[in-house]
């Protein structure tokens, strides 16, 4: 789950946006199934990035169930103000 977050990342930053939806999606998918509660909001909040945009309303809502998700898990990152 962590390298395909990780070729989002780079795919993002390179531009290629579907690539890095695809490989996010498959992070987030495999994430969920190992209950790796630490990673899912910090993909939710990535895709978000993505949405930015295309369909701001979809990324509003991602990031905040992002953000709803990492106070649940009392992560610092709850704290950071979104774009």
């Amino acid at each position: 789950a962590e390298t395909s977050a990780n070729l989002g990342t780079l795919a993002q930053e390179a531009g290629d946006l579907e690539t890095a939806r695809r490989l996010y999606l498959e992070s987030l998918a495999a994430s969920r199934a190992m209950q790796d509660f630490a990673s899912i909001p910090v993909l939710l909040y990535n895709l978000a990035e993505l949405d930015e945009a295309v369909d701001v309303w979809s990324s509003v809502a991602l990031f905040h169930h992002s953000e709803d998700l990492f106070r649940e898990i009392q992560s610092p990152l709850a704290e950071y103000p979104h774009a």
